[in-house]
């Protein structure tokens, strides 16, 4: 874990409105998302994320088992909570992949502020690995912050699924958020979340530096 906290250059993830737009053409459309990974193959090892099954994809994979927390199927996992699927560090079935695979994007962690746990260090690792959210205009700053309001409206979520499900509601923040912003400057908006962003990373790399000890 060390190297992603001592990391100097991080992959540009995009701007908030554009990640905004992605994610919702994903959960209204189910389509593929489009997602710079340049290799990485986190979400097919995390120990924690299930690939679900649908019942028209269950034919193309009859190994599928039930999943009571998900409420589907889901793909098999190897002992170390890594896609049975994933061969020498590639998804195998990668073009006929389960909708729940080619529809994730792990820059929804960016987007809510929800940085994954230590129950979860492979995609912790990756999220970090983003820059934060790129800020062009007063909409990214207003798109981001409604995001985040939703997101932790009513207290934190307590899993991303959780995040997911609430901030489904940002249109609903915008209004305040609009008058809360209307006084600060696009500079400000940017220094604002920056800050907040890399407090959140310092946090997690002192829990990690005290999980080491």
């Amino acid at each position: 874990m060390s190297s992603v906290f001592e990391e100097t250059e991080r992959k540009y993830p995009g701007s908030a409105s554009t990640v905004a737009r992605n994610w919702e053409r994903l959960i209204r459309d189910r389509t593929e998302a489009s997602v710079p990974c340049n290799g990485c193959n986190a979400c097919c090892r995390s120990k924690t994320l299930q690939a679900q099954v649908r019942g028209d994809e269950l034919e193309r994979f009859p190994d599928a088992v039930w999943n009571d927390n998900t409420n589907s199927y889901v793909l098999k996992k190897n002992d170390d909570g890594s896609c049975t699927r994933l061969v020498d560090g590639k998804c195998s079935v990668y073009a006929d992949r389960p909708k729940s695979c080619s529809g994730y994007d792990c820059r929804f962690h960016l987007l809510a502020g929800v940085i994954p746990d230590g129950n979860d260090p492979v995609m912790q690792e990756a999220v970090l690995q983003w820059d934060v959210l790129a800020i062009k205009s007063r909409g990214d700053a207003e798109i981001l912050a409604a995001y985040r309001l939703a997101a932790n409206d009513g207290g934190a979520p307590s899993t991303v699924g959780d995040a997911e499900v609430k901030s489904a509601r940002w249109r609903e923040f915008l209004s305040p958020v609009r008058m809360h912003m209307q006084s600060m400057s696009l500079n400000e908006c940017r220094e604002m979340y920056r800050d907040a962003d890399e407090e959140a990373r310092r946090s997690v790399a002192d829990a990690a530096a005290a999980s080491a000890r």
